[in-house]
């Protein structure tokens, strides 16, 4: 049996690419179909031909969620073989629009082969019940492949594995069925079918799954006139999660109160409980026939209210009441971290929660007892009626966002009588301030010549643009601690070079500020030190070869610096020693010229015959430079000869005696 596959396998895997655009739920059915005839332009295949072909696949895409107040997060899905995670910060509560778009690729693994592409959509909802990081998840798979080449010269042998996830390949073997001619057809269509599904995606990490708690009344009887009523009940938790009991009472069956109760009423666990029904307090007159029912809470979710059982008051009022008021009605912010109102104190944005705010007053002294609060959003009761038993059943228990409108009612209560209910006003919700952090200067050491960039993180609750921020600089002289403001700056995020001067330190404040008008806290940055630049020598030349050796160099200090200048020589390999110029600043140090600006071609004379008086050699001449801060990098000459070796002379020749006879001694005298 004979395998072959370059050339063929490119005539034949053109047609089976994907190519779609399609717009369904998982599992889909992809069926590509191409309509072309094929001829044999190769070679004469015989019968028994096979070629194998492969195909890898790729998946990529987007996952949109919309909060419920339109705020939008795009998710990116690149997936690989095994699945795919990753996290999301599901900020609001409430229920989220979602969007799946996915991606499927098939490239072929032969030059001139384009990939080609299927999309596909879905959308779900998605009830978040608590604010935070969730994980989302899925998988994918491609499978059920089948191939069909009319008019049937090529066999699909097989097509393996039978099943992929994206990231992996799949090869298809193909066999001729008989043996075909040169500009013979070889297929007049080609089709390929496939079943790609996607897993429905797993959103996890909020709040475990929660059964709801059940609650039943077995018993409720009065135990005496004006006295507590009794009640017997069954409260069943699948979790076994610790319950709340709240109740309502009606005279009707129609309008219903809160009920004020107590015993086993918090943090109850399931079994056979009991409560007590503070009739009296609730219904100082109450006569007859009342309704009452209660309900739980797990934590999570409540219960069903149990079936109203009745019971029979006998209840006599004292000789009179005066009904208590509810005075100063105000909405109060609370930090949903600390549970208190912020320090400073602001009006509530994005992300707070609320208090109800009023005064209790009650003309006979008695002290509130059972006041009942509803809430309100946008003109809408919000939650139960709740029966006010301490300072934390005021506050509301949900954050709010911003535009929301917010409103409570309270009916106050002594355990007697009830009071007039009273609205409070109502408040809109305010936008959320932004924040900065990581406050940074780029370069981190700046220069004269770089200026300095203020960097810094923004954030904001609602995901706002920035607007313009406040931003203030401060500079601190070399030799001071005092910062001071530098109004000309203000509202720059950047200093020019011209603007900062080695030695000084700056910082800056900024007020952030969103495009909508937030305006968050102040914040200060730490202070930054203008490098000093040291100087340089450059371009040293020493002209001369005996006595007085003309130099010349170039300065460099870009912070502009008057610079103190050492000079030195070094005969070779000898060490350096100062070098005695004709510009010295001082008597003293014959080396040392002092108040140097920088510049180009500067030029000093070194008096060399007083250091080598009669030195003879290779010379180097160098020179240090020092501002007031730094020592900076020295520059030196070439090497040059240098020869102050002189060729000695006699002066005032003479001989002596002048006028010598044949006794005398002659003598030569002259000055060396």
């Amino acid at each position: 049996m004979m395998r072959y596959g370059k050339a063929l396998f490119l005539v034949i895997i053109v047609f089976l690419v994907f190519n779609a655009f399609v717009y369904a739920d998982f599992p889909k059915t992809i069926s590509i179909t191409r309509n072309e005839e094929v001829k044999n332009t190769i070679f004469p295949i015989p019968q028994g031909f096979e070629i194998v072909i492969s195909a890898s696949t790729s998946m990529s895409g987007t996952i949109k969620f919309t909060s419920p107040t339109n705020v939008v997060q795009n998710v990116p899905v690149q997936y690989t073989a095994g699945g795919w995670s990753t996290q999301v910060n599901l900020t609001e509560v409430g229920t989220y629009s979602i969007l799946e778009t996915y991606n499927l690729t098939a490239s072929i693994s032969f030059p001139g082969i384009t990939p080609e592409t299927v999309t596909e959509t879905r959308s779900s909802t998605y009830n978040n019940t608590s604010a935070g990081n969730k994980t989302i998840s899925m998988t994918s798979t491609v499978s059920g492949f089948a191939m069909s080449l009319p008019p049937g010269k090529f066999a699909v042998i097989s097509i393996t594995p039978s099943s992929i996830q994206p990231g992996q390949s799949i090869s298809a073997t193909l066999r001729s069925t008989e043996a075909i001619d040169l500009g013979e057809v070889i297929f007049t269509s080609a089709n390929l079918q496939a079943v790609w599904n996607v897993t429905s995606l797993a959103i996890t990490g909020g709040p475990p799954a929660n059964t709801p708690p059940a609650v039943s009344i077995n018993s409720a009887i009065q135990s005496g006139p004006n006295g507590d009523v009794q009640v017997a009940y069954t409260l069943q938790d699948t979790e076994n999660n610790p319950c709340t009991i709240t109740a309502l009472y009606s005279k009707d069956g129609t309008s219903w109160s809160g009920a004020t109760i107590v015993g086993d009423v918090s943090n109850v666990s399931p079994g056979s409980r009991s409560l007590a029904w503070k009739a009296y307090q609730d219904e100082p007159s109450g006569q007859g026939a009342y309704q009452f029912k209660i309900k739980a809470n797990d934590g999570t979710s409540d219960s069903q209210w149990s079936a109203p059982t009745t019971v029979n008051l006998n209840n006599t009022p004292p000789a009179s009441n005066n009904p208590p008021q509810a005075l100063n009605l105000r909405i109060r912010t609370i930090d949903a971290n600390t549970n208190q109102e912020p320090v400073p104190y602001h009006e509530p944005f994005t992300g707070n929660k609320l208090k109800a705010g009023y005064d209790f007053f009650d003309p006979d002294g008695d002290l509130e007892a059972g006041s009942e609060l509803q809430w309100y959003k946008n003109n809408v009761p919000f939650g139960d009626l709740i029966v006010i038993q301490s300072e934390q059943n005021k506050i509301l228990g949900v954050t709010v966002v911003r535009g929301e409108k917010w409103a409570f009612s309270i009916t106050p209560n002594d355990g007697k009588t009830k009071g007039e209910p009273r609205n409070s006003g109502i408040i809109t919700i305010n936008n959320a301030p932004p924040s900065v952090r990581n406050l940074r200067f780029q370069p981190l050491q700046p220069t004269s010549t770089t200026g300095v960039k203020a960097l810094f993180d923004y954030s904001d609750p609602e995901n706002d643009p920035q607007g313009t921020h406040e931003i203030r600089w401060y500079k601190a002289e070399p030799q001071s601690s005092q910062y001071i403001l530098q109004p000309q700056h203000n509202n720059k995020d950047t200093l020019q070079p011209s603007d900062v001067k080695r030695g000084e330190r700056w910082k800056f404040t900024i007020i952030p500020k969103d495009a909508l008008g937030g305006t968050g806290e102040l914040a200060e940055s730490i202070p930054v030190t203008i490098v000093n630049q040291k100087p340089y020598i450059q371009n040293v030349k020493a002209v001369g070869s005996t006595g007085d050796i003309s130099i010349t160099f170039d300065l460099v200090d870009q912070d502009g610096d008057k610079c103190e200048l050492r000079t030195w020589y070094r005969r070779i390999p000898a060490e350096p020693t100062a070098a005695i110029i004709r510009e010295a600043s001082s008597p003293d140090k014959r080396y040392i010229i002092t108040n140097v600006s920088p510049a180009n071609g500067l030029r000093v004379t070194w008096l060399s015959k007083e250091n080598e008086p009669s030195g003879k050699g290779d010379y180097v001449f160098g020179i240090t430079p020092f501002d007031d801060m730094d020592k900076g990098d020295e520059g030196f000459s070439q090497v040059f000869a240098l020869d102050n070796n002189d060729s000695p002379t006699a002066n005032d020749v003479k001989i002596s005696p002048e006028s010598p006879n044949t006794s005398n001694d002659l003598f030569a005298n002259y000055v060396y």
